[in-house]
């Protein structure tokens, strides 16, 4: 699940999962355990990140809302407590859930015009806070064969009416990355993310996409949706 990116909030805890999930492919953003909804402690609640490799749980927050940062810590300790109860079966044998200490800080592109900054703010909690962008992060280079394509892929992407639906995108950018003739684009979006870190990759696509004319989204879901063309360059 990933809600209505308009909504306040959601567009920063998508590209930190993203952003998150990218370097770390196997971990989950969205991550179910029993007994810790906060409207019903009997139903379900969502971590924002949960990793079974390191055995991590981190929830996200705005830095600047004390009560929202209290309530996370508070948050990801239940997660935490009810992982360990229900949702061992994702980890090694011998393993434990734990708050999450292994983020480090960041500088997402967020919009034209801001960045959003995220990091650790105490072990299991992650903060965010929006700061303006000061000029463009450093360029990359990407072949002009590849940016034609990423231009074919965004305006299939767009084709279709309801493009906030995640299933969706996630089906039409697996089939273009699958098609053998579009490895160029995986293997470019790899050495770069290597070479200049993914951020910088993302926003690339997003200024070379939107100078050319194409046009993604309203801002940070353009962000959002390189990152996912991103992670899944990675995962294939």
């Amino acid at each position: 699940m990933s809600g209505n990116i308009f909504f306040n909030g959601v567009r920063e805890h998508m590209l930190i999962q993203l952003h998150y999930l990218t370097i770390n492919p196997k971990a989950e953003r969205e991550y179910w355990i029993p007994e810790t909804s906060a409207n019903n402690p009997i139903n379900t609640g969502r971590a924002d990140i949960a990793n079974p490799v390191t055995g991590e749980i981190f929830e996200i927050k705005p830095a600047s809302n004390l009560n929202a940062m209290d309530a996370g810590v508070a948050e990801v300790n239940i997660y935490v407590a009810k992982a360990n109860i229900y949702c061992l079966g994702k980890l090694s044998v011998g393993q434990l859930w734990r708050t999450g200490t292994n983020f480090s800080t960041v500088i997402l592109p967020f919009s034209l015009t801001q960045n959003l900054r995220a990091s650790l703010k105490q072990s299991g909690l992650i903060g965010y806070e929006k700061v303006p962008r000061s000029g463009n992060p450093v360029p990359i280079v990407i072949p002009e064969s590849v940016a034609e394509k990423f231009k074919v892929l965004i305006k299939r992407i767009k084709s279709f009416q309801n493009i906030t639906n995640p299933q969706m995108v996630r089906r039409i950018i697996v089939e273009f990355l699958k098609d053998p003739q579009n490895r160029d684009v995986i293997l470019a979006i790899r050495a770069a993310a290597i070479t200049a870190g993914t951020a910088i990759v993302v926003g690339t696509i997003v200024e070379d996409v939107a100078s050319a004319g194409v046009g993604i989204l309203d801002d940070a879901a353009s962000f959002a949706l390189a990152y996912r063309i991103v992670r899944l360059a990675y995962m294939l």
